[in-house]
């Protein structure tokens, strides 16, 4: 998914998915909100309204420059992660040891299901690419095997 192939998709995220991630990968490399935007090439309060969530929507080619300003090599390490936990309950007073599973609520999995789908979206959108570049160039080898010499 971290394919060049959107870099003008028309594409948009919620930013939802993204920005908990955003904020916590520019603190770990302890920029500043300002350097973010700069490199971006808008302002500091475009930047900040994208990490607080009040713009509503994210373009995948502009989340690809920020996962490359952050130095993540694939914008998708970006979307949000709401996996099920499952974790073992020690008993101290019976030694047992029991399986206690946490299942994600509804709506983690309604979330879960449009990231999914939006994956499957962008998929299918490089796999259509793909063959049209394919096209392409099947017809740039017979045009040169047409007119050799």
């Amino acid at each position: 998914m971290g394919s060049d192939s959107y870099k003008d998709s028309e594409v948009l995220l919620p930013t939802n998915m993204v920005r908990g991630n955003i904020l916590r990968e520019r603190s770990k490399k302890g920029y500043k909100q300002a350097y973010i935007a700069q490199k971006l090439g808008i302002s500091e309060k475009a930047y900040r309204n994208i990490e607080q969530g009040v713009t509503q929507k994210i373009q995948v080619d502009r989340l690809q420059k920020i996962a490359s300003i952050l130095e993540i090599n694939d914008w998708s390490d970006l979307l949000e992660q709401s996996e099920k936990v499952s974790q073992i309950v020690s008993d101290n007073s019976n030694n047992n040891n029991q399986n206690v599973t946490f299942y994600p609520s509804h709506s983690d999995l309604i979330h879960e299901n449009e990231k999914l789908q939006l994956k499957l979206a962008l998929k299918e959108q490089e796999n259509q690419f793909l063959k049209e570049k394919i096209s392409f160039l099947d017809d740039k080898i017979k045009y040169l095997e047409e007119n050799k010499g």
